[in-house]
């Protein structure tokens, strides 16, 4: 049996969402503790673990994609189960994760912002959560509905198996209902197939500009990182959740 998301993680790519998830963990440091929900057959877990020294767990729904995890040898565990329930993650180690990997995942769950919350209390003081979304109102799909069209496909921002959509806006938004606080954003750049062809320096180059100009129309894929936000009391006391200082962020427009 096959697996449609068994790809090569590309973190060479600086236009990539695993180069962005990389650049993230390691702004202060390698060795951190990571948490990837939907992680596949371990692709992603593996380069965090050989290249950048983390320690790594994963969860996955699919047992066929998670035996693939597990046999790479580099998980601390990797448990098979809906994120969506409580029960999957119950045996992990809370308040001890530095960070909490959702790389287009929340797409395909029924209740994402539930399961945004039940990782909260993974994360240690400071903690943060990492999130890739495909984005509906990419230039290329508002042509197909312009065209009539929107047929479903087995990967990609209209992959059968999505349940929901999102714009950055509503991606932005999905994050605060679940009691996040957005301290860095930022997006995918999906040009036309024609312009691969351009060398890359070139195309890396183009994809900066068309991301900064028209963020709403060449995001294929959102990205947001998130920490906690600090509680009424904490808020009414002074004390914050511990968002990083000075976290950068890349401009993005909202829908």
């Amino acid at each position: 049996m096959g697996f449609a998301y068994d790809y090569e993680a590309g973190f060479e790519e600086p236009n990539n969402k695993n180069a962005w998830f990389a650049k993230a963990i390691t702004a202060d440091g390698t060795g951190k503790r990571v948490l990837e929900v939907g992680c596949a057959t371990g692709y992603v877990g593996e380069y965090l673990v050989r290249n950048l020294g983390c320690e790594v767990y994963g969860v996955e729904y699919v047992e066929v994609a998670a035996e693939k995890a597990r046999e790479r040898g580099c998980y601390q565990a990797v448990v098979t189960g809906d994120i969506q329930d409580p029960a999957t993650v119950a045996g992990l180690p809370e308040g001890t994760f530095d960070f909490v990997l959702f790389g287009d995942v929340l797409e395909h769950l029924m209740n994402p912002e539930r399961a945004l919350q039940i990782v909260k209390p993974l994360l240690k003081p400071g903690g943060r959560v990492l999130v890739c979304v495909p984005s509906i109102i990419h230039w290329s799909l508002r042509l197909r509905v312009l065209r009539g069209k929107f047929e479903y496909t087995e990967t990609g921002p209209l992959d059968r198996t999505h349940v929901r959509f999102f714009t950055p806006r509503s991606a932005r938004e999905l994050m605060e209902g679940a009691g996040l606080r957005v301290v860095r954003d930022g997006g995918v750049v999906w040009l036309p197939s024609a312009l691969y062809k351009l060398p890359k320096s070139a195309r890396y180059g183009l994809e900066r500009v068309a991301g900064k100009a028209f963020p709403n129309v060449m995001y294929g894929q959102v990205l947001l990182d998130g920490t906690p936000a600090p509680e009424e009391g904490a808020i009414r006391s002074g004390k914050s959740a511990g968002a990083p200082d000075g976290a950068p962020s890349v401009g993005i427009g909202m829908s």
